[in-house]
């Protein structure tokens, strides 16, 4: 939606179209930071012990950052080709809401069935962050590469869309 709501900015402007999407995300991205410390403060004073692993957590949320900026460039370029785009994306993110332990321990599930949360390149990318601010503990360099190789693919396939709708986006705004 960045490219539409930006399009006098787009069509008149020299620089590289993927500034808009990756400015949002990155805007967004401070928001939860801020978020983030605050609520570091309010833990630390009422109710969590500090765990110096828990410093980590900017560190641990740089695959995500990255992941949600290839995608967000992606869906940039595919917003104005398919306008409805966004409804699509709004029920999907609902449903990989609840199809991830966010809000619920993994350890819900069946001991036999939580290898399936390994599918789920959205678990691959919030467990780590999880791990730091609830567990106080580092992921595993096991866990690390699946969250990179989620991270790799889709910088890839964000680079592919790019590539094959950069051109004509323009006319669509």
């Amino acid at each position: 939606d960045t490219l539409i709501a930006n399009s006098s900015a787009v069509k008149h402007s020299i620089i590289s179209r993927t500034i808009f999407p990756i400015a949002e995300v990155i805007k967004h991205f401070y928001n939860l930071l801020f978020a983030f410390a605050i609520m570091m403060v309010i833990s630390f004073v009422f109710f969590v012990d500090f765990s110096p692993i828990m410093l980590m957590l900017p560190l641990a949320t740089i695959p995500l950052l990255i992941t949600v900026m290839s995608l967000s460039v992606a869906l940039a370029f595919i917003t104005p080709y398919v306008r409805d785009i966004k409804e699509f994306l709004n029920v999907a993110l609902t449903s990989a809401f609840f199809l991830t332990p966010i809000i619920y321990p993994k350890s819900i599930m069946p001991e036999k069935a939580q290898f399936l949360f390994y599918f789920n390149p959205l678990y691959l990318l919030i467990e780590p962050i999880r791990m730091v601010l609830y567990e106080a503990k580092l992921p595993s360099l096991k866990f690390m590469s699946l969250t990179m190789l989620v991270t790799i693919a889709s910088i890839l396939i964000s680079y592919f869309i790019y590539k094959k709708l950069r051109r004509n986006a323009i006319y669509y705004l």
